[in-house]
């Protein structure tokens, strides 16, 4: 008998029954990596949530899934991600309002006005008509409107991101300079997690690197604290503090005392501002006044921004700054230029471009009253919400906060600024901010009485069992996947360059496209780098070589100054040698060295006043080493414009223009001596009044002035007194404009300038 062997089949049944089990395994699998998703989610943990959202949706078209990450990618900051989750959502069926608000939301963050537009409007749509955010969207409709305007203004304002050295995935606001060591810095940083959710911070950026971040509270185990203020010596810290037991927020000030750590020993601040009653953004002018924001005093609506401070030893009751500067928004994070003439602030009145943005207000006193706020406009404001604006000394950079979503690190961060050009055309008298303040309309003082009292801090409470969570220092945070971790050296110390110079890449290159015409500024530098290596520096420097081969004719004179050292010769010394790059910088553009003429003046021009506080001097210096441009034999139609430096006004001094008058048009030096000895090697240089040194870098000469003269009969005068006194035979040199008057242009130069004649008769004897 034959048995017939046959492969038995696998039973139907049993191969759906697998199936399914597999099945509703992986849908429980996936399930639970949805429900861990929502858990994180509901805790506002939206950038942890991402990865479990991931895995679900791997497995699952969810559409409700889908909205969530989104809003998880929102509120991580990649707009990109959550645009295309909102969209396949839809795709998808999901048709709830608040995916048009989204949509709207993340498309205004990125700057797309006119589409967020379209997405708001649609919002509004699906509404009902008395809806309470039917204001608020209209409202942001307005903003969106304020952005596409402000988006043609051409750009006055240049920011950069302080970098993953300092910014995490945490909040860091409200950065202040120390007022009197240089290269230090305090801000706050801040999470929501853990008993201690805020804590501030110190940190230092000098030439060997960053030394920092780390707690200046070495006792932050019990308290909250957020930074609000330092006083202009240094001497006193202002700022929040919540003991996380009795969860009390007040207003503290911690005065230097040696030998006792910072935030220490403390006392409460006793003054009309409460930060209990919801006060904010304490600002401190001076020892006797303040600004800050409140909405318990009666105001305008939302946040107001109040005056108030000490007169005649008594607090006198919170002023108004009135309508001028309040709105029926929010007024937040006020502050004053140096000079206490501006005012800045943060509000997201419908003149921004969304949530909170600067704007400044100029004070006019003819009027007694603030200029219609103008808000500062891009890059420095954005779609999001810019806070704690902070003007440093030199009047035209600074640090604020911003959560812009295009560039940062975490919630929010902390950036550098500065002003392209001023915002504010300079004041013509300048108000001491220690005397009392102009705008302070002292008939509307009404004193008020508040106890002072002190407090002990605990010492004898054991520390928290901390977390890590509770940590705000201790740990790396790590930087987002892909982001470029700069170096906030770089950033703070090297950012110095665009202090002064424009970064727009047009003002750069030297073109302005709304006129045509090629401006060109003065070259800044830093002792020790050279001038030529600085971008800014180089850009300028090309522009200026393009005009030159474009005009054959055209000669330069570099006009080298310094800040002041000990002696006036080691100056000179310095400047001379500040200019060799940009020699051999323009004769690799083709520039021939006969050309162009050095000119050294050291520190005796200076553009900001020398002799300044110690918080002052890094201000000074900037704006002091610097290299001024003259290009000679132009054609009028070449469109050439040389502007004038710029210097705050509390800064100026007066030594550089004065020198700027009198060179323009006819004036005279003193030629005491021309060698082709290095100037290192002339011992006399130090007993010549009013030293100034010419370099021809054709042939290495040196020419060494004496004095300068508007009258030829004062130059004569001098020179015969100095010829007495050394026994040297000198010369007068006539100059135009600060060059000197060849031989052969002198007498057609007398018919305009009737005192060459005195000089030319001179010549004929």
């Amino acid at each position: 008998m034959d048995i017939k062997i046959t492969q038995r089949s696998f039973p139907r049944s049993l191969f759906l029954l697998l199936s399914s089990v597999l099945l509703m395994t992986v849908s429980v699998y996936a399930q639970t990596y949805e429900k861990i998703a929502d858990v994180y989610f509901k805790n506002n943990q939206f950038c942890e949530s991402v990865q479990y959202y991931d895995i679900h949706l791997s497995n699952f078209s969810d559409r409700n899934a889908l909205m969530k990450r989104g809003k998880a990618h929102f509120h991580c900051g990649d707009l990109k991600k959550a645009i295309e989750d909102f969209e396949n959502a839809r795709l998808l069926g999901y048709s709830k309002t608040d995916l048009q608000y989204y949509l709207a939301k993340s498309h205004h963050l990125k700057g797309n006005y006119e589409t967020a537009i379209e997405f708001y409007k649609t919002y509004m749509s699906q509404i009902y008509s008395n809806h309470r955010a039917r204001k608020l969207i209209s409202d942001e409709i307005k903003r969106c409107v304020s952005g596409i305007n402000l988006q043609f203004k051409p750009l006055e304002n240049d920011i950069e991101n302080l970098g993953g050295e300092i910014n995490t995935v945490l909040s860091e606001t409200k950065l202040i300079e120390s007022p009197t060591i240089e290269n230090k810095y305090y801000f706050t940083r801040s999470k929501t997690s853990g008993n201690i959710k805020s804590a501030i911070l110190q940190f230092t950026a000098d030439e060997p690197g960053i030394s920092g971040p780390t707690n200046l509270n070495e006792n932050h185990d019990y308290y909250n604290e957020i930074l609000l203020a330092i006083s202009e010596d240094a001497q006193k810290i202002y700022f929040e503090r919540q003991d996380y037991k009795s969860s009390k927020f007040g207003l503290f000030i911690n005065e230097y005392d040696p030998g006792i750590p910072p935030l220490e020993k403390v006392n409460p601040f006793i003054s009309p501002v409460n930060i209990e009653n919801g006060d904010r953004d304490f600002f401190v002018i001076n020892d006797s006044s303040f600004l800050f924001s409140s909405i318990y005093y009666t105001g305008y609506g939302g946040y107001d921004i109040f005056l108030t401070g000490i007169r005649n030893g008594s607090w006198f009751k919170p002023i108004n700054l009135g309508p001028a500067v309040n709105s029926p928004f929010d007024e937040i994070s006020p502050c004053v230029s140096p000079d206490a003439k501006q005012l800045y602030f943060s509000s997201n009145r419908l003149e921004s471009v969304g949530g909170y943005d600067v704007f400044g207000s100029n004070f006019n006193s003819g009027f007694f009253d603030w200029t219609i706020p103008v808000n500062l406009g891009m890059p420095m404001n954005s779609p999001g919400d810019e806070l704690h604006f902070l003007l440093s000394d030199d009047g035209i950079s600074g640090f604020l906060s911003s959560n812009r979503k295009t560039d940062g690190f975490g919630d929010f961060d902390l950036y550098r600024f500065f002003f392209i050009k001023p915002f504010f055309d300079p004041v013509e008298v300048y108000m001491d901010p220690s005397e009392d303040l102009v705008f302070l309309d002292t008939s509307k003082i009404e004193k008020i009485s508040l106890p002072v009292k002190k407090v002990e801090i605990p010492t004898n409470d054991p520390p928290l069992n901390k977390e890590d969570n509770d940590v705000i220092v201790a740990v790396e945070i790590p930087v987002k996947t892909g982001e470029k971790r700069d170096s906030l050296r770089q950033n703070i110390i090297g950012f110095e360059e665009k202090i002064i110079a424009s970064s727009d890449k047009e003002i750069l290159s030297g073109q302005n496209k709304t006129d045509g015409n090629i401006y060109l500024k003065p070259l800044y530098y830093t002792e020790g780098v050279e001038a030529s290596e600085n971008k800014i520096n180089s850009e300028l420097l090309s522009t200026i070589a393009e005009i030159m081969n474009k005009y054959p004719a055209s000669t330069l004179l570099l006009t080298v100054h310094c800040s002041k050292s000990s002696l006036h010769v080691i100056d000179l010394l310095v400047t001379l040698n500040a200019s060799d790059g940009i020699i051999e910088f323009l004769k690799k553009q083709g520039i021939s060295v006969e050309r162009i003429r050095i000119l050294s003046v050291g520190s005796s021009l200076p553009l900001a006043k020398p002799d300044v506080s110690d918080r002052l001097k890094s201000a000074s210096r900037r704006f002091n080493n610097r290299i001024d441009i003259q290009l000679f034999d132009l054609p009028d139609d070449s469109g050439v414009i040389i502007e004038k430096p710029f210097v705050v006004n509390h800064l100026k001094d007066e030594t550089w223009a004065i020198y700027q008058s009198i060179i323009q048009g006819l004036s005279y030096k003193i030629l005491y001596s021309m060698t082709y000895d290095t100037p290192e090697k002339l011992n006399y240089l130090s007993m010549i009044e009013d030293c100034t040194i010419e370099k021809n870098p054709a042939d290495n000469s040196y020419r060494i002035f004496s004095g300068l003269y508007t009258k030829f009969a004062h130059a004569r005068e001098a020179k015969e007194i100095l010829e007495e006194e050394t026994g040297i035979h000198l010369a007068i040199i006539p100059m135009i404009n600060g060059r000197e008057i060849s031989d052969s242009a002198i007498a057609d130069a007398a018919k305009k300038y009737p005192d060459l004649e005195y000089y030319l008769a001179t010549l004929k004897r």
